[in-house]
């Protein structure tokens, strides 16, 4: 060997093959700890600090990394864990990497009460992942219902995979944000057919896949349409059950311990599976139809006078007088929120069967003025969504003034 030749920077990578490093269980103390800490969160596991104590959380994210990678679920980091942080290449001299703007956060606030509707609000309740990538324009910007699509994403939560569990409503997410759970009847809610749709169009998607295990782990499937029913497809799974399943029973998240893991991990799952760039197509197609068939009997009556179609699946924009195809755009994002109140405020609308200049004026009003708590809210968040639109250029700006113009106090 030629002893002038440079020798190769040692790597300070964890190599099991030559150092052999201790078994790890709750209670471990001590630099290898460290070590397998600062591993776990370079994995993802952000919710565990590097403090050299392998206490309970480093334990629940071990069996969750062993779970994983299919190797025995025990909480302890013996050689088959440690090999894999040889695999991984890992350097421990390096530090912690700090969480991402994806990781899990505490979301608590204070909510009063809306006993009167028979819903007790949680007051402090749950976990806040947000999406990174932006939902920035329209797939198809001359379809009507593809704006649509767009303007209520971007009220509804305008980043793709941003997941929230809250009011005890278990999970919501999607560019509708449905939710796992209605928490006032107890009865599964509209994110399992979003799932379901995604499954079955991407079933090899990773993400897809640890859904898929993480479902049949729970004993639960999804039926072809997106119905959740129990491993075997003979029952349903009821509300009870999907709370407790996807954070405590009642539905309140604490802010660390076993039941905060729990809650992060499914929050994750949705998270990735809803991020990824593979699932987006069928979001949109399930956020459309959706759409399309929510109080379609009071939508009906505004394409067939406008366009003489019963549905806005096929209308182009163009079809549609300007201000007619904003302010439906504007009424599909009230329905999502409140479809009877926002079905009931349309049907006011279309007694006399007004103009297009006054009924796209008129109704994006009564929407905003209705008497419910969060209508006044909504409509500054769907204005500031549509003067977005005005700068993509999906409506012109004496559009979207007529339309959506700022309302006045009171």
């Amino acid at each position: 060997m030629d002893k002038s030749a440079k020798e190769e920077p040692r790597s300070h990578a964890v190599d099991a093959p030559r150092r052999r490093r201790r078994t790890l269980k709750r209670g471990s103390r001590g630099e290898d700890v460290a070590t397998w800490q600062r591993f776990l969160v370079s994995q993802g596991f952000l919710g565990i600090g590097v403090d050299k104590l392998f206490g309970e959380d480093t334990q629940k994210c071990t069996r969750e990394f062993q779970r994983r990678q299919a190797l025995a679920v025990d909480g302890i980091v013996g050689p088959a864990c440690w090999a894999h942080v040889a695999s991984e290449q890992f350097d421990p001299t390096q530090p912690a990497p700090k969480a991402p703007s994806a990781s899990p956060q505490p979301l608590h606030r204070a909510y009063r009460p809306r006993n009167k509707q028979g819903v007790r609000v949680q007051k402090g309740a749950g976990v806040l992942i947000r999406g990174t990538n932006a939902f920035e324009q329209p797939l198809d910007a001359s379809g009507h219902l593809s704006r649509a699509v767009w303007l209520t994403a971007q009220v509804e939560g305008a980043k793709w995979g941003t997941v929230q569990s809250y009011d005890g409503a278990g999970m919501s997410g999607g560019l509708l944000h449905h939710t796992a759970l209605f928490p006032k009847t107890m009865k599964a809610g509209q994110l399992w057919e979003l799932l379901g749709d995604i499954l079955t169009a991407v079933p090899d998607c990773p993400p897809a896949r640890a859904m898929t295990e993480a479902l049949q782990a729970a004993g639960w499937e999804l039926s072809a349409r997106g119905k959740l029913l129990k491993l075997g497809g003979l029952h349903s799974v009821n509300g009870e059950e999907i709370r407790r399943t996807l954070t405590p029973p009642d539905g309140n998240v604490p802010k660390e311990g076993e039941a905060w893991h729990q809650a992060c991990r499914w929050a994750s799952l949705f998270h990735e599976l809803l991020s990824a760039e593979a699932t987006r197509p069928a979001q949109i197609d399930y956020a459309a139809r959706w759409l399309c068939r929510a109080r379609s009997t009071a939508q009906r009556p505004v394409y067939r006078h406008y366009v003489g179609l019963d549905s806005p699946k096929d209308v182009r924009s163009g079809q549609l007088p300007p201000e007619v195809d904003l302010a439906m755009c504007v009424y599909h994002v009230f329905v999502v929120s409140a479809p009877s109140a926002a079905a009931g405020t349309l049907d006011k609308t279309l007694h006399t069967l007004p103009s297009p200049h006054e009924f796209s004026a008129l109704l994006p009003r009564l929407l905003g003025q209705a008497k419910r708590s969060n209508f006044r809210k909504r409509y500054g968040a769907t204005r500031k969504a549509a003067l977005a639109g005005q700068a993509l250029g999906l409506w012109e700006p004496s559009v979207v003034q007529h339309v959506m113009p700022e309302l006045a106090n009171g």
